[in-house]
């Protein structure tokens, strides 16, 4: 997680009230080092907004409890060893979940990696559902085609 994730989040107009009286005690009292650094870091922010993101890999805890319009985009842009990597986190978290509503999400997440994965290859997921698809992974099969 950078610095700039949460910074975004918190909109402008939260930001002068809290600085403004904050710069001005300092200000008085210690001269204009507060003014200065003030402006310094308000740079680095700034710079730090502008950087590009990188795009990871969604983690399964964020996917999880997405409506599925939320969830298909993403999933179509996903490799499918990013695909693989998610259904073998996914059957973790399924397994580790204990409150019914976080067994649903995951589940849906769940056939929703299956529908994408059934669409990019059909007849790797019928070999793989064909043998024992809790005790294998499904890389095996969809790298082979």
């Amino acid at each position: 997680m950078s610095l700039g994730n949460p910074l975004d989040r918190v909109p402008w107009w939260v930001w002068v009230p809290l600085l403004a009286p904050l710069a001005l005690v300092f200000t008085v009292m210690l001269g204009w080092f507060p003014v200065v650094a003030g402006l310094i870091g308000w740079l680095v922010v700034r710079l730090l907004r502008q950087q590009p993101r990188r795009l990871s890999t969604p983690q399964v805890n964020e996917l999880a409890g997405q409506p599925a319009e939320v969830i298909e985009p993403i999933l179509h842009t996903m490799s499918n060893e990013d695909l693989c990597r998610l259904w073998e986190n996914s059957s973790r978290a399924v397994r580790s979940a204990y409150l019914p509503a976080s067994i649903s999400s995951h589940v849906r997440l769940r056939q929703a990696l299956l529908d994408e994965m059934e669409r990019r290859d059909p007849e790797a997921m019928d070999r793989w559902l064909a043998d024992r698809p809790d005790q294998s992974d499904p890389r095996t099969y969809i790298d082979e085609s």
